[in-house]
């Protein structure tokens, strides 16, 4: 199937007749960065239109996010993440018709987006968009089993590049020289004049940074200072069986499949919400002052939020009867309270 519809291998083919027709001619195979069209899932493009061969020299800054395949004597080449084949050459049976990827250049949707300076797609965006699951397109990638899960890994590790690339790219714009002050220069060690190089400044919108760290937690102490000491110490657990997520991947034909962690992620956002709007709303455990979490994933997968609330000054001091309305330690009984007991049982017995 790939020998008849994809183009990359469609090319390499090409490669491939072109060596063993003259093997005394070097030839370079070049797939070309600029697409005169854009190649979607309804535009897929044809291999004379992305690719071509190269005899003798070829100047590599010009086409310096081109993919030029040499002969095994120059070794290998690292390709570009801003290539529209990239993930189609890294993965041929999600892409099987090698189609495009995220490239540079793709326009915004006319009237969307109004007041961004840009006028251009990101990558996160892109990746955003397509793992998306419709009903009237194609599912390969979300039936790919755990290379849905490798794919995801590559689509971010892309992302952070093009983030971290941008941030070293504007460094004045970040104004990172406001960042040299004696304090930040004896926390990174930069008090040691044998360090050679200059350090790139990560700003606290970066997200996983130190100053993203270091702001958050800033800001979490500025809230204890003014609430006092939390009072209840929460964890809001995934649960991959929720109905909403088998409805979801039901829709598809799927059942029960651990490694769609887009969706399960997406669920999981959704109702930690609305449990923080209830807690806030609702005040089950009274009125709530303030409230912070913070969301981990275990080795498995699965994500859990960690929730600190603060209660109102009259809610401070609990007494012995009010924490055991709202706290047990013990198995609900079957008879009195049968829900109650299938859900431990179910879900917090392991």
């Amino acid at each position: 199937m790939l020998e008849r519809h994809n183009v990359l291998v469609e090319s390499f083919r090409m490669a491939r007749d072109a060596y063993k027709a003259q093997p005394e001619v070097t030839f370079r195979l070049r797939i070309q960065h600029q697409r005169t069209k854009d190649g979607r899932q309804y535009n897929i493009p044809t291999a004379s239109k992305i690719a071509g061969l190269i005899v003798d020299y070829i100047d590599e800054k010009k086409y310096k996010r081109d993919v030029i395949v040499h002969d095994r004597k120059q070794g290998v080449k690292k390709i570009s993440d801003l290539h529209p084949s990239f993930m189609a050459m890294a993965y041929p049976l999600i892409h099987p018709y090698g189609e495009d990827g995220y490239r540079v250049g793709i326009p915004l949707r006319d009237g969307h987006f109004i007041g961004l300076k840009r006028q251009e797609v990101s990558m996160c965006e892109f990746y955003c968009f397509r793992f998306q699951q419709r009903l009237n397109e194609g599912h390969t990638l979300f039936r790919s089993g755990r290379l849905l899960q490798q794919y995801m890994i590559d689509c971010y590790m892309a992302i952070e590049e093009e983030r971290f690339r941008w941030i070293r790219k504007h460094q004045k714009e970040l104004r990172s020289e406001l960042f040299s002050g004696l304090m930040d220069a004896i926390h990174r060690g930069d008090s040691d004049s044998s360090k050679v190089g200059k350090s790139m400044i990560l700003p606290s919108s970066h997200t996983g940074g130190p100053r993203y760290r270091v702001q958050n937690y800033q800001d979490a102490m500025a809230i204890c200072k003014w609430a006092g000491y939390p009072d209840l110490f929460i964890t809001f657990t995934c649960n991959p069986k929720w109905p909403e997520i088998n409805g979801m991947q039901q829709l598809i034909g799927q059942k029960n499949d651990i490694n769609r962690v887009d969706i399960i992620c997406r669920v999981f956002e959704i109702k930690l919400y609305q449990l923080m709007q209830d807690l806030r709303k609702e005040q089950p455990f009274g009125k709530v002052t303030a409230c912070v979490y913070t969301i981990e994933f275990q080795k498995r997968g699965l994500p859990h939020a960690h929730i600190l609330l603060f209660l109102d000054s009259a809610m401070k001091n609990p007494s012995a009867e009010y924490v055991e309305q709202i706290i047990s330690a013990e198995i609900p009984d079957i008879n009195v309270d049968p829900d109650g007991y299938n859900a431990v049982n179910k879900f917090m017995i392991h």
